[in-house]
């Protein structure tokens, strides 16, 4: 187990706990395999997952579980 903290924050990471994944993106935010793809979002959210496309501070490559 590898505890990591969320940025700015004393809270562990979701990661931490394998709820929460970075998927890395080298397509521009707006090109086919977005991350805020509207089809890949809808996709994720009926499965559970969230992303982190529209955070105060946005992180477009983040998923994870809503019950996290």
């Amino acid at each position: 187990w590898n505890p990591r903290f969320i940025a700015n924050r004393l809270a562990i990471s979701h990661h931490s706990f394998g709820a929460a994944a970075d998927i890395n993106f080298f397509e521009p935010l707006d090109g086919p395999y977005s991350p805020t793809d509207p089809d890949l979002l809808v996709a994720l959210y009926t499965v559970g997952l969230t992303s982190g496309h529209l955070w105060v501070n946005p992180d477009p490559g983040h998923f994870e579980w809503f019950d996290s």
